[in-house]
């Protein structure tokens, strides 16, 4: 195939499960277009890929943002009846192919892209369209690494559709909101979630959820919180890792209340890799150190030098002198200080340590009842079942005959009891 319409066709860009993405050529005005197809071999899509794609048509048609693909075009191919859309053609990547090579951006980079995501989604929201599938894949950045491009609305909730939840299940589990997970309503702070777990791949080139399989991974999205990224790389400022972490929370109303307000959170982020307390640690050791105030005086040549060094140190006695005196008036207007006691006044209360329980509960709710319960390798009863675990990470397998195994990590809590409510999937016959 050469054309679809009137467009020229000069490569392929990529596939994915419901169509084809080719390079091409508008001879009309000699301008490069990307065009995205139906499968050829599927004659033209299904019904459920034709309601699709007619919907990203619908969505990128009323989108006309600077970090949103342009559509240019959309129409049927009059020789093969293939639907297809036009849209501008982004010189780059995909921030997947970033991360697949192990690229690691600067900080700024990755709180710019963050910026970008965040306005373009909030347009996208203020539009009444919630992306729902939001990974680095579907996202473009141009070959300069600054400017980004939303792609790929195949999956889009359009307000339109209206708010009915149905058992389907849509998106990529590594990216998905836990409300999306468990078939709860998705709206716009879902796309927040799903963006936060993109900037944490980013800053940390690891997933934010982990696991064998979807049901393993949907099991950590529900219930594991990562580790900040600033644990994990320690140039990411503190600002920064919070946003993200407040981006992934479990709850919707724990988020960003928008992509705006997230946005602004991120704007605002200095990237620094030295932090407040780094510098004031710095300092001391500056201030300790007598070859430092030496080379914080004014460069000195000749003669000159040993004079100037010893009018330093005369100077700086007299100075500490002086604040002595002053300390030892006022300390005898208000009572003489203990010099001897380390003073407190304006540090945090010492922290006293916690004794923090060394196991936790967890109530095993399975669906259907009478399912083998493994932890760890060891068989620990029938479901349901309740259990008393160490803290920490367990591997769970629950096994019952007629239905799919489940594998998954899950986490315990120390001192809480944790509910654990799992759906057996049957056995193709």
């Amino acid at each position: 195939m050469n054309t679809i319409g009137r467009y020229e066709i000069v490569s392929e860009l990529g596939r994915g499960g419901m169509g084809v993405v080719y390079s091409a050529r508008d001879p009309k005005i000699n301008r490069p277009v990307a065009i995205k197809c139906l499968h050829p071999n599927s004659g033209g899509g299904g019904d459920e890929d034709k309601k699709r794609f007619a919907k990203e048509m619908r969505a990128l048609g009323r989108l006309i943002h600077q970090n949103i693909v342009t559509i240019f075009d959309a129409d049927e191919d009059p020789l093969t009846g293939r639907a297809y859309i036009v849209m501008e053609y982004v010189e780059g990547k995909s921030l997947a192919e970033i991360v697949s090579s192990g690229q690691k951006l600067t900080i700024k980079q990755v709180r710019d892209i963050g910026v970008q995501i965040s306005m373009a989604l909030d347009f996208a929201h203020e539009k009444g369209i919630v992306h729902r599938d939001m990974k680095p894949g579907n996202v473009l950045i141009s070959a300069d690494n600054q400017t980004v491009k939303l792609v790929d609305f195949g999956i889009a909730r359009l307000e339109e559709d209206g708010f009915t939840q149905t058992s389907s299940f849509l998106g990529t589990p590594r990216y998905m909101s836990p409300e999306q997970c468990t078939g709860d309503l998705v709206e716009k702070r879902s796309d927040l979630f799903s963006a936060s777990a993109v900037l944490y791949e980013l800053l940390t080139l690891r997933k934010a959820f982990s696991g064998d399989s979807p049901a393993a991974i949907i099991h950590q999205v529900i219930t594991h919180r990562p580790d900040p990224p600033m644990r994990i790389a320690n140039e990411v400022p503190k600002d920064l890792s919070d946003a993200v972490m407040k981006g992934l929370e479990k709850k919707p109303a724990d988020r960003f209340s928008s992509c705006l307000e997230m946005a602004k959170a991120l704007s605002v982020v200095t990237p620094s890799v030295m932090s407040s307390n780094l510098k004031a640690s710095s300092a001391a050791i500056l201030l300790d150190s007598d070859e430092t105030i030496e080379t914080q005086t004014v460069p000195i040549s000749g003669l000159q030098r040993h004079g100037k060094r010893r009018m330093l140190i005369v100077t700086t006695v007299l100075g500490i002198a002086i604040v002595l005196g002053v300390v030892l008036i006022i300390g005898l207007k208000k009572g003489v200080p203990d010099f001897d006691t380390p003073s407190t006044q304006g540090l945090p209360a010492p922290v006293k340590p916690n004794v923090v329980p060394a196991e936790g509960t967890v109530d095993f709710l399975i669906d259907p009842a009478g399912a083998k319960v493994f932890i760890d390798g060891n068989e620990r009863g029938i479901s349901p079942l309740l259990l008393s675990l160490p803290a920490g990470s367990h591997e769970l397998k629950v096994v019952k005959p007629g239905y799919n195994a489940l594998e998954a990590t899950i986490d315990v809590p120390a001192g809480e009891k944790s509910p654990i409510e799992l759906t057996l999937e049957k056995k193709e016959e």
